[in-house]
């Protein structure tokens, strides 16, 4: 095959198969391109369930605020990496999955009035000590960055981790010697 290639060097039809190659590899491996990369569009999968890029950033941002507003005046970015923060986050956020999902297994679940009242007394969407419930929608769409009905859907799997911990807590403690 090389030997014909060689013997028509000089067709039209060679540079149109060369042209077609090099055309191929800029756009598999130029900028941009996807390449033979492998990358993923979860930070994290537990139980077939992917804990997102953007839910990873948002909770690591979350926390990088908190500590901020503890001490704004000792705050170094460098902390972040010397504490692993990232590793801590996405395994604390792994972890909430897995609880979540053991609560479920155990037929857990928590009804709309829980879930409600839940909302209602959380400071944050309190407006002079009154819930606001343009101050909830401005919290989950902007702060969450999702919809009402997701970070309901959220916080009922927060709630049923919480819960199944607790008594997991509660467990373990009766059960130590003493």
């Amino acid at each position: 095959m090389l030997e014909t290639m060689r013997q028509h060097s000089q067709s039209f039809l060679i540079y149109v198969l060369f042209a077609a190659i090099i055309a191929v590899f800029i756009v598999s491996f130029g900028p941009g391109g996807s390449g033979m990369t492998s990358e993923r569009a979860f930070a994290a999968s537990v139980d077939g369930e992917t804990i997102s890029p953007e839910e990873f950033k948002r909770a690591y941002t979350s926390r990088i605020r908190f500590f901020q507003q503890q001490n704004p005046k000792a705050w170094d970015p460098k902390i972040a990496q010397q504490f692993n923060l990232k590793k801590t986050v996405l395994d604390e956020l792994i972890e909430m999955r897995l609880l979540k999902h053991a609560g479920f297994k155990s037929g857990l679940r928590v009804s709309e009035e829980e879930l409600r009242d839940v909302i209602v007394n959380e400071p944050t969407f309190q407006v002079n000590g009154k819930f606001d419930f343009s101050a909830y929608e401005r919290y989950v769409n902007y702060a969450a960055g999702t919809s009402t009905a997701r970070y309901e859907e959220d916080l009922s799997g927060r709630l049923v981790a919480r819960s199944i911990a607790t008594r997991w807590r509660t467990r373990s403690t009766c059960l130590m010697p003493k």
